[in-house]
């Protein structure tokens, strides 16, 4: 009876040892778990995108000419992308630059016709003008005087009346003659000459002026000639081309858009429900689709944007999150997909195991 009885005891020393030892192993895996933290992290799927993406918007309404870069090819900063039609502002040009051909032609003469003013502005009629009003005065003092001796003969009655009336006809002529001839001497004493070259002056100052305008506006007009021709902004690839040659575009239409490759991001879209987690400047983890992640592990990443407004997917509200991606040991096509995990701090052990978080 007694080895039974000892027996007996000593299995039960043992079942409370084991007891004993399982309850304070249960007390360390609550005080772990309720105590104890782990890494936060918030889960998101997204695409690599450059870092920087451009819309080329037209500015003109127009055709397209030609597409030099479309999608997906690789472009460097300043190569052109899209050509418009610009026919008939390279028209317009043209006319221009012949108007302007032209009023450089009219001013070339009238600075030569300036030239030879300087030295005689006189108009040939107004030459000789001295001369030809003491001509005139001594034409009439000879009609004047025929005139008063026929005057005297007519009296007589010794000429008709008719030889009368035209030596009294050729007095009138001279007189007038006189007073003409007066009238175009006072002209050039009064500063003809001056004159004229005064205003052979302000023509030319004119000339100056509309061939200056001229080129201004031909200036204006072949700056817009860029207007025509969509470049790239910097180096990287055509990421979009949504029309082809021959289609019809309106000024401020996105006509392609391009990204960088030289830094890339990956674009996430984060639940509303997680998004107060997330902040800037935190570290992330990417796992790239097109890679196997146990065999070329995670690409480090930091947050650097978190948009204001979210995006409806698949009937949730996610806001979209751009991490950069610091390192890329291996390359990154662009629109291919990843995951992340984003670092956002550490958490009771608890909480994350019973999904309280979310």
């Amino acid at each position: 009876m007694i080895p039974k009885q000892d027996s007996i005891i000593h299995k039960f020393k043992v079942f409370r040892v084991l007891m004993f030892a399982a309850s304070f192993l249960m007390t360390i895996i609550l005080l772990i778990l309720f105590l104890g933290k782990m890494e936060e992290t918030v889960f998101a799927e997204g695409v690599v995108r450059g870092l920087d993406d451009y819309e080329l918007r037209t500015q003109v309404n127009s055709r397209i000419k030609a597409i030099c870069k479309d999608l997906g090819e690789s472009v460097k900063k300043g190569d052109i992308i899209i050509e418009l039609d610009s026919r008939k502002l390279t028209d317009e040009i043209e006319i221009h630059k012949n108007l302007t051909d032209e009023l450089e032609a009219e001013l070339s003469v009238k600075r030569k016709s300036l030239i030879v003013l300087r030295n005689d502005p006189l108009p040939r009629y107004y030459k000789h003008s001295e001369i030809a009003l003491e001509e005139r005065l001594k034409q009439f003092d000879k009609s004047k005087e025929k005139l008063e001796i026929y005057k005297g003969l007519r009296n007589k009655k010794v000429v008709s009346k008719v030889e009368f009336d035209r030596i009294e006809k050729e007095y009138f002529t001279e007189k007038a003659e006189l007073e003409k001839a007066r009238e175009d001497h006072e002209t050039v004493m009064d500063g003809l000459g001056e004159k004229i070259l005064k205003s052979a002056e302000s023509e030319i100052k004119l000339l100056e002026v509309k061939l200056q305008n001229k080129k201004k506006q031909l200036s204006l007009l072949e700056d817009h000639l860029s207007d025509y021709i969509i470049k790239a902004n910097d180096n990287g690839v055509v990421t979009f081309m949504p029309y082809r040659k021959g289609r019809y575009v309106e000024e401020g239409e996105v006509i392609a858009k391009m990204s960088t490759v030289k830094q890339k991001k990956l674009v996430v879209y984060v639940d509303e429900r997680q998004i107060f987690k997330v902040k800037t400047g935190q570290e992330a983890r990417i796992s790239s689709r097109s890679y196997d992640k146990f065999t070329f592990g995670y690409f480090p990443g930091r947050v650097i944007q978190i948009a204001e407004l979210p995006e409806k997917r698949d009937n949730n509200f996610c806001y979209p999150v751009e991490i950069l991606i610091t390192e890329e040991p291996y390359n990154l096509k662009l629109g291919s997909t990843a995951e992340t995990l984003i670092v956002t701090g550490s958490e009771r052990i608890i909480t994350a195991l019973l999904g309280l978080d979310r």
